[in-house]
């Protein structure tokens, strides 16, 4: 038992110091950086483009990074009772009460605040497991569409009158990843990145049925081009 221990800690040991024996691609790191979910909440639907701006400190093997950007959901439709009806005649020749709505649609866009930490499990510098949150804020300021106006409905829904698109979506949301980066070209100081990541995204739609999952998987690959602002004075 004894000699088990020791060679987990003789093992731990190693593997700290080859850790810090890592040289990182720079102090100091500025990215332009493009997620696409590849596994969609809707099928069929095409996939969303995460674009932002990042930047990346690094300590020997660990990076930390932040950034901003702007992501773009698909489109939502929605009706909205506009307070009127009219009279049609019925089946049976007496008259029926319609009430008109509108049919509208509208894409919810998000700010997006990427935060993460990268750990390097190799000494070229080429892997990384990666773990991060995107905290995201809506931004209605987008004009949505009315696709029709006055469709008639028989029934009327009293928390559908003048129902806004802010009413149905989250007004701040997050996201948590997991995955493994991949070093795909790097010069002196310029690389390009590729990141494979699991991600779990809070619904943005809001709902009233409990049965709605909370956190929707999906999977996004990201790119992205990193220059070093600071590098290491030694070669890597």
């Amino acid at each position: 038992m004894r000699i088990k221990k020791l060679l987990v800690s003789a093992s731990f040991l190693l593997l700290i110091n080859g850790l810090m024996a890592q040289k990182s691609f720079g102090h100091l790191v500025l990215g332009l950086q493009s997620g696409f979910d590849v596994a969609q909440f809707t099928p069929g639907e095409k996939a969303k483009a995460l674009p932002a701006l990042t930047l990346e400190g690094s300590l020997g093997p660990v990076s930390v990074g932040v950034g901003i950007g702007r992501s773009q959901y698909p489109k939502y439709y929605y009706y909205s009772f506009t307070g009127d009806t009219v009279h049609r005649p019925g089946d049976n020749g007496a008259t029926v009460t319609k009430h008109l709505a509108n049919y509208h649609s509208f894409k919810p866009a998000y700010w997006i605040v990427p935060a993460y930490i990268n750990i390097r499990v190799h000494k070229c510098d080429c892997v990384y497991l990666h773990a991060g949150m995107y905290f995201e804020k809506v931004d209605l300021g987008r004009p949505d569409i009315i696709e029709f106006y006055n469709v008639e409905f028989d029934q009327f829904y009293s928390g559908a009158v003048d129902l806004q698109r802010g009413q149905l979506v989250k007004p701040r949301i997050k996201s948590f990843e997991f995955g493994v980066g991949f070093n795909v070209y790097k010069r002196d100081f310029f690389r390009l990145i590729a990141r494979p990541t699991y991600v779990l995204t809070e619904n943005p739609e809001v709902y009233s049925n409990s049965d709605v999952r909370e956190y929707l998987p999906t999977l996004r690959f990201t790119f992205g081009a990193q220059i070093a602002l600071w590098r290491e004075r030694t070669a890597d």
